[in-house]
């Protein structure tokens, strides 16, 4: 029902992008820097002196996800105490399996050793950049929480109590790094200058207007302070 709602209330976007597809150029939203090939993680890439700091940084989220998720699985799957006459939730069992098989699903597909199955699976080319699969990552790692919590007792073992504090330190760190985030943001100076030149993307345009074209009519179009003059409307 949820998902129902959801397409309802998105149908108004969501009807028209797909219908509208064929007048725009939507078919470079999977070539050059937007396909998914070059954005499937590898050590060499994140690692390079050259490279953005934003690869490693998704790369580090990635390890750290999937760290969590094997935490609170050990944590969820840990034996607690015996209690007599009880029988063993095996349907709580199986979720807890079910949910870090998709972390470890998802996060292979974020890897470079994943090409066969994008190439098998070539709808799935549609994200074009894979580590928007990291949302599915969070959806699992948060129904591990629910299932290690519910596994949490007094007087823990120093084993279970370990796990816990592995899990929290995780957590910790990625609050204080949004955290820096957000205020590296806020002191950001504003730069009116880049919103002088922005231009629509490409995907969004026409089909029909070609690139070479499109930018020597925007050079022309330039008044002397390099501003793109506004359409006007007339009665």
């Amino acid at each position: 029902m949820a998902m129902v709602l959801g397409l309802g209330l998105s149908g108004a976007y969501l009807i028209p992008a797909l219908t509208l597809q064929p007048n725009v150029g939507i078919h470079r939203l999977w070539e050059g820097w937007g396909h998914y090939q070059q954005h499937l993680y590898d050590w060499e890439r994140a690692l390079a002196a050259d490279q953005h700091i934003f690869l490693l940084l998704v790369l580090l989220s990635l390890l750290s996800s999937i760290g969590l998720a094997a935490l609170l699985y050990l944590l969820a799957t840990m034996p607690g105490e015996a209690i007599p006459g009880a029988r063993p939730n095996r349907a709580s069992a199986r979720l807890v399996h079910f949910w870090m098989s998709v972390v470890l699903a998802a996060g292979f597909l974020l890897t470079k050793p994943s090409h066969l199955v994008w190439q098998i699976l070539a709808p799935l080319q549609r994200i074009q950049f894979p580590w928007r699969l990291a949302t599915v990552i969070t959806v699992a790692v948060t129904a591990l929480v629910a299932h290690a919590a519910a596994n949490l007792k007094p007087g823990m073992a120093l084993g279970r109590r370990s796990l816990v504090l592995g899990s929290a330190c995780i957590i910790s760190l990625w609050l204080i790094v949004t955290a820096l985030s957000g205020l590296d943001i806020l002191h950001q100076t504003p730069k009116p200058e880049l919103n002088r030149l922005a231009q629509d993307a490409w995907e969004y345009k026409p089909r029909w207007v070609q690139g070479h074209d499109f930018q020597l009519a925007v050079r022309h179009a330039r008044d002397p302070d390099g501003h793109v003059p506004k359409a006007r409307l007339g009665t």
